[in-house]
């Protein structure tokens, strides 16, 4: 079945936007654009005599992903220029808010995995602390003291190097020459860090909680990346429920380019990410806790991050059957070209 027959709406602004939704629920969000090409002029022995410049039309799309990140990008559609594809600002602000049916189905999903998170992790006491990050604080002042103490050393190394024409980085000889006067600074710093540190970490208050033993179908937390971190002092966390499902919390990933040369960057919208995973040994290898979770919490929660990762497998086989001819034939029925 063609794209043209599984139709389901077309929103149409104005004479170069409109967004298509098929029978899936799945959409691509389509905009007109001209823009100058450069083309090749050859003789009639087929040798390039010029270059010149012509206007063409050009048609950006994007499908529309069901998903918590946004992220700026579009394609065109003839494939054949090499031009970066972006869409305008107003399409851009469009398309920030759920615009198909599966888009807004994925945004009840996350919202019911983000209830559930919550619910879940909420008897944990879970609240952002601040810490003396001594490691940092010592590096830092070590090597400013070590490279001032050595400076007339490494002044002398420098002027001889120079007079060898040797190749010195020149990031290597800065920090070389202002180490002194980097000193203060520094000091200052980890003075400042001492008497009020800033490094943010995360801190489980209801350690009564937690257990080093799993009864029946407990949740349980586990430290990512392997990094030295105890429930009193953390910065990344995944809690697993149904002993596949992993739940994280971040910010969502936003970041736009639009075709008049502005931008946007990533938000400080929180996001909880979840995933399933499939082999028993893909977690991280940091320490596990156990601790009870109502278990039709558990099972709302699983649910619904498998229903979220069906509907984003459903959507990316959906993208694989498009195709410049299918997508033409399309929009050609639909008046848009």
């Amino acid at each position: 079945m063609s794209l043209a027959e599984i139709v389901k709406e077309v929103k149409k602004y104005g004479d170069n936007k409109t967004i298509v939704e098929f029978n899936n629920g799945f959409g691509v969000a389509y905009e007109k654009t001209n823009c100058v090409v450069e083309q090749e002029v050859f003789d009639s022995d087929d040798v390039c005599v010029d270059v010149v410049q012509k206007k063409v039309s050009r048609i950006c799309y994007r499908e529309l992903e069901p998903t918590t990140d946004k992220i700026s990008g579009a394609k065109s559609l003839s494939g054949k220029n090499n031009r970066s594809a972006y869409f305008s600002r107003e399409l851009e602000n469009l398309l920030s808010a759920p615009q198909t049916s599966a888009q807004v189905h994925a945004q009840e999903l996350e919202s019911k995995i983000e209830k559930g998170y919550d619910a879940m992790i909420k008897p944990l006491q879970i609240e952002e602390c601040k810490f003396r990050d001594w490691k940092n604080i010592l590096e830092c002042v070590g090597t400013i003291v070590g490279l001032t103490a050595i400076w007339p050393l490494s002044m002398l190394y420098i002027l001889l190097g120079g007079m060898r024409k040797r190749d010195i980085s020149g990031d290597v000889t800065l920090s070389l020459v202002t180490a002194p006067l980097a000193l203060p600074s520094v000091l200052a710093y980890a003075a400042r860090e001492i008497v009020s540190p800033t490094t943010k970490a995360n801190r489980i208050n209801n350690a009564k909680m937690l257990s080093q033993k799993q009864e029946g179908n407990n949740a349980y937390l586990l430290f990512q990346y392997n990094e030295k971190a105890t429930i009193s002092r953390y910065r990344c966390i995944e809690f697993v429920v149904q002993e596949r499902i992993h739940l994280s919390e971040g910010t969502k990933s936003i970041h736009k380019i639009y075709d008049d040369g502005g931008s946007t960057h990533p938000s400080d919208e929180r996001a909880i990410y979840a995933r399933k995973e499939t082999r028993e040994d893909s977690v991280y290898g940091g320490r596990k806790f156990f601790f009870k979770v109502d278990e039709d919490l558990s099972a709302e929660i699983s649910i619904a991050v498998e229903e979220k990762e069906k509907l984003q497998a459903e959507y990316h086989n959906f993208c694989r059957q498009l195709n410049q001819k299918s997508q033409t034939e399309m929009l050609k029925r639909i008046g848009f070209i």
